[in-house]
């Protein structure tokens, strides 16, 4: 949700393993949700973003 209670953007999010996580979202909006997800992830190394989009499709 955005600051004014909108929808920012939807995601899939599947749990691969303990500490692993796989995150699906839209094709139309990958720059603006990538730049959202790393504006709020912690900056302390606690977590690791990989960007996946070029290396595979999914339906």
């Amino acid at each position: 949700m955005n600051t004014k209670g909108g929808v920012h953007s939807e995601f899939t999010i599947m749990k691969e393993a303990e500490n692993s996580y796989y995150l699906v979202s839209a094709g139309a909006n990958l720059r603006l949700d990538h730049d959202w997800i790393q504006k709020w992830m912690p900056d302390d190394g606690s977590f690791i973003f990989e960007d996946l989009t070029k290396t595979g499709v999914l339906l």
